[in-house]
């Protein structure tokens, strides 16, 4: 499900002001941080991988952090309740969800947290890519 509704053409670098933006993706599965990681690689936006959600959530503390891909499934602690630190400690952070699992109530409280978006794997990459442009261009 997506929340957001607007395309950003994803080949053009003014899309993102000329500045790098502070992308980072949280996921235990080392193949989906790699995937995920080439993936905005291949639109010119550098991430930070995580497979700890407390790593990353120590980084957030100490880095600006634009964007956060969010697995809900981590170890330690769930996506969820990262999304819920990770808020108190940098709350302009924008989250985007991912699961591979779609229910409704999952969905419901990532929103009610604060998540601009949620996806469920497999999704589309295009769609995908245009939601971080957003969360991107919405930081500014």
């Amino acid at each position: 499900m997506l929340l957001w509704t607007g395309k950003m053409d994803v080949e053009s670098p003014a899309a993102l002001g000329g500045v790098a933006a502070a992308v980072c993706i949280v996921d235990d599965d080392p193949s989906m941080l790699k995937a995920l990681g080439r993936l905005l690689a291949s639109v010119g936006l550098p991430a930070r991988l995580f497979r700890e959600p407390l790593g990353f959530l120590k980084y957030a503390t100490l880095n600006p952090v634009t964007v956060a891909l969010i697995d809900i499934w981590t170890p330690g602690i769930s996506g969820l309740e990262l999304q819920k630190e990770l808020r108190a400690v940098s709350p302009e952070t924008r989250v985007i969800i991912v699961t591979p699992d779609d229910e409704d109530s999952v969905r419901s409280v990532a929103i009610q947290n604060g998540a601009i978006a949620f996806f469920a794997k497999p999704f589309d990459a295009e769609i995908f890519l245009d939601a971080i442009l957003q969360a991107i261009a919405s930081a500014r």
